[in-house]
């Protein structure tokens, strides 16, 4: 592919918080015949150490404060290019390529710095649901929150993971709203969602904003994934390089998140960044509302439904026989896919209803359709659902309460209680 005249040759930059597919979005960029898009570099860091750097020097030379380190003047700012472009700039022509893309997690951190310093760049910022990325940043740091930028948040709020990951996602967030708003015209917004979801459509869009030929490779799995790739060893996301192709059913996750652990305050202004995003905001209904995508294909749901005819069928069977203590409530079992299925367990009739009508006494449960398999066949502990909130009720109910129906759902699922 040759570089016509009037494609850009400028740098680009991705705005974005961790756990939030920049790294997904460099390999789709780095497929490009055109991108190189390497590793994060954290160039940012450089341009402002050697902007310090330099700004203490002159002023101690000429003895007074005059230089101001947020607004330095043009003769620093080609210096600084220059010193941060030129390792980049040979990386591009190594492989060929024409521009380069740089993905730091520092950078939304100083974007009016990184427009001073490259006034011909152009900007993707990348957004994706506040409670989707708490979920990624739990599941992403089993061992401690020492990457990311997560660690002075959990310093700050150790009681509370949840809370510490969004006042991150917040504090990443507002920045690059606030560059997108002053900049207009330099920047491309660019939902996580829409990038999994659909992403020739968006790749195509992207391309257009950057004056590039739409280019097959960037979906082409063997160029996106592929072992060895350049942009593969340093800094990022390490599950891609564990992944062959584009995942969904990360999308809605953030539904497991409990609701009870996002303060008011915080929520509240959680709101207020997800209504700017035209993202749905979370109320105090939140686990109760669908994953997006739990389902992809209709050939998968109609084997998933298929599976839980099975399951809630062997339920009716063992109903005829269960010794059941006292008068329990019904249990509705509400499996959380779009649109939703329903099976209530009536212990009464001893039957398990598909659709049924809400009864007053019921208690509901709300469980991902894998998840609720794979307990129904014993492989995986109930009490291992409910502390990830996989398993998670639909109103409040003791913990006691909890346990008790949970119990007697496993009783209904397993010859014996697996918890």
């Amino acid at each position: 592919m040759t570089v016509s005249r009037s494609s850009r040759q400028s740098p680009i930059f991705i705005l974005t918080a961790a756990r939030s597919g920049s790294t997904l979005l460099q390999r789709h960029l780095g497929a490009h015949p055109l991108i190189a898009a390497p590793p994060e570099t954290n160039l940012s860091n450089l341009l402002q150490t050697f902007i310090f750097v330099s700004t203490v020097l002159r002023t101690s030379l000429v003895g007074e404060d005059i230089f101001d380190l947020d607004n330095p003047p043009a003769e620093l700012l080609e210096q600084v290019k220059l010193l941060g472009s030129q390792p980049l700039n040979q990386y591009t022509a190594h492989l060929g390529k024409a521009r380069w893309c740089e993905k730091s997690l520092t950078s939304v951190y100083c974007a009016e710095l990184i427009r001073k310093v490259f006034p011909e760049a152009q900007f993707i910022c990348l957004y994706r649901h506040g409670m989707d990325m708490v979920a990624s940043g739990l599941e992403a740091n089993p061992w401690g929150y020492s990457g990311y930028g997560f660690e002075p948040y959990v310093r700050a709020s150790p009681e509370n993971l949840v809370a510490a990951l969004l006042h991150y996602w917040l504090d990443t967030v507002r920045p690059a709203l606030a560059f997108e708003a002053s900049n207009p015209e330099i920047c491309f917004r660019l939902y996580y969602e829409a990038l999994v979801t659909e992403p020739e459509v968006t790749l195509q869009a992207l391309c257009e904003y950057l004056e590039l030929p739409w280019a097959s490779e960037m979906l082409d799995p063997n160029s996106v994934f592929s072992s060895g790739s350049s942009s593969e060893i340093g800094p990022g996301d390490h599950k891609v390089q564990f992944t062959s192709q584009i995942e969904t059913e990360s999308v809605g996750r953030g539904v497991e998140i409990p609701v009870r652990l996002v303060p008011e305050l915080l929520r509240q202004a959680l709101n207020d960044t997800l209504k700017e995003l035209e993202y749905p905001t979370v109320g105090s209904d939140w686990n109760m509302q669908p994953a997006l995508l739990r389902v992809t294909s209709a050939s998968r749901r109609q084997h998933m439904t298929t599976s839980l005819e099975k399951i809630f069928a062997g339920v009716v069977d063992k109903l005829q026989t269960l010794g059941l203590p006292g008068n329990p409530k019904p249990i509705r079992v509400i499996i959380d896919t779009v649109p939703r299925l329903e099976w209530l367990i009536d212990f009464s009739t001893r039957q398990a209803i598909f659709g049924a009508e809400v009864q007053e006494r019921e208690t509901a449960i709300v469980v991902a359709p894998e998840a609720f398999i794979n307990l129904a066949s014993g492989g995986v502990a109930a009490g291992s659902l409910l502390r990830d909130n996989v398993l998670r009720f639909a109103s409040e109910t003791s913990q006691r309460e909890e346990v008790e129906v949970v119990k007697l759902l496993v009783s209904c699922l397993l010859d014996s209680e697996t918890i």
